[in-house]
C-alpha cells in the first residue's frame, strides 16, 4: 500500500489538468476529514483504504486495495465550487473528474494490473466560523495479481 500510494501521489502531482492544484497541497492523509490548514485550497488527501486478499485458481493471489481522494475546495455562494464557472475556474465536479481520469487504468508504472474507479461521495458543505469548504471524493480500485 505505501508504494502505491505515494505513486497515486506523484501522478497527482505530474498531472497536467491538476496544474492548477498547489504541490503542498496534494498530501497522504492519516484521516479523510483532516487537512493541513496551512496549504492552500484546492486540496487534494490520499487516503488508504481496505486491502482485500483472494488466491485463485493455480495459486494466482489477488491483492485488491482501496485508496480514498478526498478534494477540499473554498465554497463560493455562486454555485462555482460545484460547477466550473464562466472564467475558466474548476468546479469540485471537475476536479474529481480530473483525477479520476488521471487515475483510471494507470497502472502507476506496473505498481498495479488494475486500477478502476470504485465509489464517488456526494459533494458536502463544511462550514465553520470563518470558513466554507466543499468536500468530495473518490475511492479507487487497485488490483496487483502475484503468482
Amino acid at each position: 500500500m505505501k508504494t502505491l500510494l505515494l505513486a497515486i501521489k506523484t501522478a497527482l502531482h505530474e498531472a497536467p489538468d491538476l496544474s492548477f492544484v498547489a504541490d503542498g497541497s496534494i498530501m497522504i492523509s492519516e484521516d479523510e476529514s483532516l487537512l493541513d490548514a496551512t496549504q492552500a485550497l484546492p486540496i487534494l488527501t490520499i487516503k488508504d483504504g481496505e486491502i482485500d486478499y483472494d488466491i485463485e485458481a493455480m495459486d494466482q493471489e489477488t491483492t485488491t486495495m482501496f485508496v480514498h481522494i478526498t478534494a477540499f475546495m473554498e465554497y463560493q455562494e455562486d454555485g462555482s465550487t460545484i460547477l466550473r464557472n464562466d472564467s475558466g475556474v474548476v468546479g469540485i465536479l471537475d476536479l474529481i473528474s480530473r483525477v479520476k481520469n488521471t487515475l483510471t487504468n494507470n497502472k502507476l508504472g506496473e505498481t498495479v494490473s488494475i486500477a478502476l474507479p470504485a465509489t464517488e461521495t456526494e459533494s458536502t458543505l463544511v462550514e465553520g466560523e470563518d470558513f466554507a469548504i466543499q468536500v468530495k471524493s473518490i475511492t479507487l480500485r487497485y488490483e496487483k495479481f502475484d503468482s
